[in-house]
């Protein structure tokens, strides 16, 4: 079991102005890119020694056809339900700036494709665990009322971070999860994930992590590197129920390549895992593919051809109306992009989408306008 280790309450300040008018698309700042080649610039964290872990379980690597790769989904259109937008419902996107060391950062949209800045651009939530870092912040709304956030806390930590809060502005105390800190041969805990599973009545987070000596398959020297040694990810995975005690880490994906930014959701039919190919060698891919599974906890197929451009990363996927709309970090022309799909097969470019400049990798999620609108106070 892993417990979590907490840090003093954090409490954050009325926010003033707003910033109404629709942003361009413009250039991020010249920050570390992200899941890239060490830099001199990140910080870095001590390893943590310990024994070889058995608890984090080889994948079956077998490929499957491509036939079986995708299981047909019933993708009949949708009448109208709880699923489609009401008035008092809001669009918000958590992100961060620059290399995170400012924290928790929000862009709002009434209808999910014309984002702008919350608050005009100001921090809800200083990170204050790990190497005091807040990237990636992922956030879910729990059906105990209360939304959850994890994040990376550090270029090298060996875990990730997490705080909660009943409005998005008062935060509880931070907590840092060594999920992986006992674990021989850890490089990384990268971009955290965190979904509700209603079946399962327990939150599932996912993670990417390069465990050394893992893998040798897709261990590629002219690949990606982080302080001189090369990257392999995989994704893992850890669930709770009270954010107490964690679930040990295990193995959640292995599609036989070099993977990070792991999302899932479930369509009513099947659970959908958005992922990214992170291979850079011999010929970089770098772009998004999709993996299904009868429930969110898994095991999922082989990943479907890739749907996204190259070169994206941090992908979100958010439910507007009877269709999906998968944003992503198109970090090396410094935008963001989107794509919409009704059935994970047929992808198609979002049109007329405008986000804030210098939004990186982060969460989009519906809440009240109630929520949305405090946030602005």
């Amino acid at each position: 079991m892993i417990t979590a280790r907490r840090s003093m309450p954090v409490a954050l300040a009325c926010v003033l102005g707003f910033v109404a008018s629709l942003a361009a698309v413009g250039p991020t700042p010249p920050a570390a890119q992200a899941r890239a080649i060490a830099d001199s610039r990140l910080p870095t964290a001590e390893r943590e020694s310990s024994t070889a872990d058995s608890r984090l379980p080889p994948a079956d690597t077998k490929q499957l056809t491509a036939d079986s790769r995708l299981p047909t989904a019933d993708t009949k259109q949708l009448t109208a339900d709880s699923r489609l937008p009401t008035a008092d419902t809001v669009y918000l996107f958590s992100y961060f700036t620059g290399n995170g060391e400012d924290g928790l950062h929000f862009a709002c949209s009434d209808d999910g494709a014309h984002w702008r800045r919350v608050g005009g651009g100001r921090s809800y939530l200083a990170p204050q665990v790990g190497t005091k870092l807040m990237r990636d912040p992922s956030i879910v709304h729990g059906p105990d009322g209360q939304f959850h956030m994890v994040w990376t806390t550090g270029w090298w930590d060996h875990g990730f971070g997490v705080a909660h809060s009943r409005d998005l502005r008062t935060w509880s105390a931070q907590a840092n999860v060594p999920v992986l800190g006992d674990v021989e041969g850890v490089r990384n805990v990268w971009a955290p994930e965190i979904h509700y599973d209603p079946d399962a009545k327990h939150y599932l987070i996912v993670w990417a992590t390069t465990i050394e000596g893992r893998f040798p398959e897709t261990l590629q020297a002219n690949g990606d590197a982080g302080n001189g040694r090369p990257l392999n990810h995989r994704l893992y995975a850890t669930t709770t129920k009270d954010f107490v005690s964690y679930t040990p880490a295990r193995l959640f994906y292995d599609g036989g390549f070099n993977a990070i930014d792991g999302v899932v959701v479930h369509d009513g039919q099947r659970a959908v895992l958005v992922v990214k190919d992170e291979t850079k060698a011999p010929t970089p891919r770098k772009h998004l593919k999709v993996a299904t599974a009868s429930s969110m906890s898994g095991p999922f197929g082989a990943a479907s051809a890739a749907f996204s451009p190259d070169w994206v990363e941090g992908p979100t996927v958010l439910r507007l109306g009877d269709r999906w709309r998968i944003f992503y970090d198109e970090y090396t022309r410094k935008r963001y992009g989107a794509m919409d799909t009704q059935d994970f097969r047929t992808f198609t470019p979002a049109p007329d989408v405008t986000f804030p400049e210098g939004m990186r990798h982060g969460t989009a999620f519906a809440v009240t306008r109630a929520v949305a609108d405090g946030l602005e106070r």
